[in-house]
């Protein structure tokens, strides 16, 4: 799977965080003499965490097994003597350890917090050296803090770390709601909403037989639906949407689909022409949510596509898509079908 691909400088992306206090990681001005690299760092950083982490589960493991003792006493055979001595002392070390269990869940949670943000460090361009002044909102950083240092689950750590790279970036990328649903996001779901994101284009999925032999059948596309993803899924039956695409030329029709790496020309001679296909319609936050994750080229159903629009009669080429900066992009090798 490729990994995402941002234009945020390592030094906005620091100077927010920073700016913000957020986390307890070493900033790249932050090198001793001695450091090599902040690579360097940040591997000794993880080497911390992991030892941080594996001790936080030791004194969560010594608490539970102080609980089972305590839970193991018939209250009705209790004397008051009983709670002398040993029973005493447990009591006083079950008091110490709900002490120190507050501690391991702040450890957990810093945890959690600085392993994201060594995830959402990687994605940024140390070759760039454009930097935008505009800076995400304080609000909205803090509350993706807030969610990020509760999610230990490495699939969701890379959708947050995502998010954050992204809404640094470009800041209204992703709206609070969208965080707020993230949130609530089980691992199951994250999983499910993968499915659908290989057939994406554009803010909508085209009805294909491909998608169904994917697995995307009626009973998903109506849990995608009120998950709040998607819609034209209505009335208890698939009913979707039709999608009117007209041409981007006043010479000749001329439109294209992009997907991954693949890019689709469409043409015919009268620009007056339209295209129509049925479709499903992403709402705001399922099109942000899917921006959070990389999916694999889907062949057979970019193909399928095609075919549909070719019997509308306009003529039809796949080509690989060469992206050349954020504004321009390059077609190789069209081939029509």
């Amino acid at each position: 799977m490729d990994r995402l691909k941002v234009a945020i400088t390592v030094k906005k992306f620091w100077r927010v965080i920073s700016k913000e206090g957020i986390g307890s990681l070493t900033p790249p001005w932050g090198l001793r003499k001695g450091d090599k690299s902040i690579q360097e760092i940040r591997q000794k950083e993880l080497g911390l965490l992991d030892h941080a982490e594996k001790e936080a589960q030791r004194i969560k493991e010594a608490r539970l097994g102080l609980l089972e003792r305590k839970h193991d006493s018939n209250p009705s055979d209790l004397k008051e003597s009983d709670f002398s001595g040993n029973n005493h002392a447990l009591m006083e070390k079950l008091e110490s350890d709900q002490v120190n269990y507050q501690k391991t869940n702040k450890i957990r949670k810093e945890i959690n917090l600085n392993r994201t943000l060594i995830e959402a460090e990687s994605y940024s361009d140390s070759d760039n050296n454009i930097e935008t002044d505009e800076d995400p909102e304080p609000d909205w950083i803090h509350r993706w803090k807030h969610y990020a240092e509760q999610n230990s689950t490495e699939n969701l750590r890379q959708m947050w770390a995502r998010a954050l790279a992204g809404e640094i970036e470009s800041p209204g990328t992703y709206s609070l709601r969208t965080l707020d649903f993230l949130h609530s996001l089980s691992q199951d779901e994250a999983l499910k909403i993968a499915k659908i994101g290989g057939f994406e284009l554009g803010g909508v999925v085209y009805k294909s037989d491909f998608l169904e032999k994917a697995g995307i059948d009626f009973p998903f596309l109506l849990q995608m639906d009120e998950l709040g993803l998607l819609s034209g899924v209505q009335g208890g039956q698939v009913s979707g949407l039709d999608m009117t695409i007209s041409s981007k030329s006043t010479d000749s029709f001329f439109a294209t689909f992009k997907l991954k790496n693949k890019i689709m020309l469409v043409t015919a001679d009268s620009p007056e022409k339209s295209l129509k296909l049925p479709c499903y319609k992403l709402t705001r936050i399922g099109r942000e949510i899917l921006k959070l994750g990389e999916f694999d080229f889907q062949k057979e159903y970019f193909f399928d596509l095609g075919q549909k629009i070719k019997k509308q009669g306009f003529m039809v080429k796949i080509g690989d898509w060469l992206q050349v900066d954020d504004t321009f992009g390059r077609v190789i090798n069209p081939i029509e079908i």
